[in-house]
Parts: C-alpha cells; sequence; structure tokens
C-alpha cells in the first residue's frame, strides 16, 4: 500500500512538471512574435531657463503605432526585441514670447504639433521561476538592457526637432498556466534619456529620466 502510494504522488508530480513545461512553453512562443500595436503615450513636458523660471509646458495624449519583433530562440533564452514607434498629434501648449519684448508664461495658449519617433533594442536572458509542483504554473523574470534613439519634432518656435539618445535596465516577468494558451506579461522599464542634438540649435543639453510600465495579456492560437 505503501509502494502505490508512492507511485501515485510519483506520477501526480510528474503530471504537474509536464503541464509547467507546456505553460513554459507558451512563454518562450509568446517571445517570438512580429507584431502591430496601437499605442497612446502621454506628453507631460517642461521647459525652464537657467535661473528655473517656467517658460512653457505641453501636456496631452499622442496616439501612434508600433511595429516590433522578438526573439527566444536558444536553450540559454537568451532574449532580443527589436522595436520602432511613431506618434503623430498635438498637445496643449502653454507659454509666452521669447520677445522682444518677451510675455510671461500662461500668455499663449494653444495647441502644438509633436511627432514622435522611436527607435529601440533590447537585450536580456529569461530565467525560469514559480513552484511548477504546488501551482501548476510556469513563470518567467527577463532581466534586459535597452538602448534606443528618439527623435521629437515641436510645432512651437516654426518648428524644432530634438535628437535624444537612451539607456535602461528593465524587467520582464511572465506567467502561463498550461493549456490556456494565455500569457500574463508585466514589464517594468527605468530609462535615461540624454540629448544629443537639436535642431534649430537653441538649447543646452539635459537628461531626462522615464519610468514606465506595461501589462500585455498574450492569447496563443491552439
Amino acid at each position: 500500500m505503501m509502494k502505490s502510494a508512492k507511485i501515485f504522488a510519483a506520477m501526480i508530480g510528474m503530471m504537474f512538471a509536464n503541464s509547467a513545461m507546456a505553460g513554459l512553453q507558451e512563454i518562450k512562443v509568446s517571445n517570438n512574435q512580429l507584431g502591430l500595436q496601437l499605442m497612446s503615450m502621454n506628453m507631460d513636458y517642461a521647459e525652464k531657463d537657467d535661473a528655473g523660471v517656467l517658460l512653457d509646458t505641453e501636456k496631452g495624449p499622442v496616439s501612434g503605432t508600433t511595429v516590433f519583433f522578438t526573439s527566444m530562440r536558444t536553450r540559454a533564452n537568451v532574449y532580443f526585441q527589436g522595436q520602432y514607434s511613431r506618434n503623430d498629434g498635438k498637445t496643449n501648449y502653454v507659454g509666452g514670447l521669447l520677445g522682444p519684448p518677451p510675455t510671461p508664461y500662461g500668455s499663449i495658449v494653444t495647441t502644438s504639433v509633436a511627432k514622435i519617433t522611436n527607435y529601440s533594442f533590447r537585450l536580456g536572458r529569461g530565467f525560469e521561476t514559480g513552484n511548477y509542483y504546488i501551482h501548476n504554473h510556469a513563470s518567467m523574470l527577463t532581466p534586459y538592457i535597452e538602448l534606443a534613439r528618439q527623435e521629437w519634432y515641436r510645432g512651437v518656435n516654426a518648428g524644432e526637432t530634438y535628437y535624444h539618445n537612451a539607456y535602461g535596465i528593465g524587467l520582464l516577468w511572465q506567467i502561463s498556466s498550461a493549456g490556456s494558451y494565455l500569457v500574463t506579461s508585466v514589464n517594468g522599464l527605468g530609462k535615461r534619456l540624454a540629448l544629443t542634438s537639436m535642431f534649430p540649435d537653441t538649447s543646452p543639453a539635459h537628461s531626462v529620466t522615464q519610468l514606465c510600465t506595461k501589462l500585455e495579456l498574450i492569447w496563443i492560437m491552439p
């Protein structure tokens, strides 16, 4: 009787392990994609002079599209992503005239054209996590680094274009239950943008820190 119980327990453990491996495979499948996304980013920009006086602000959503490619094909779970995005719209602009004579912040309230182009690449490695035998699911943590390039055209002052280089560190967490064909992904990214140049060249170099979070539900066709 004791021997039968041990065999039964071993069979249950093998079933859960196989189910977890199936869930892990679904995560890997979800990391091999070529996709198109509709997106919206919220602009919240403020510009100040050397004395800290506020000159102008731009706020509001700017919609766009993203084309991306992801790959995780090696046994070491090496993760790669390439992405291109384009956002095009208008923001709510509040500012003033540079002069002469200059006018204070708030003397001009209008809309401004915003065109934002991003190119980015990510490289990381996935690590299998989760307690397969109890929860009957598979999960994966993928730390990664990102290198990016951003171009932002502003419609103010007869047009300005800002060129940024960016780098960041992110963490992708994914979970899938065996047979559900559904992968839930939570993505967090801290990114540093450094202004490399602008046209026309009227502003000193500066840098901006961005914190981004993203929740995805990916359905895999059985």
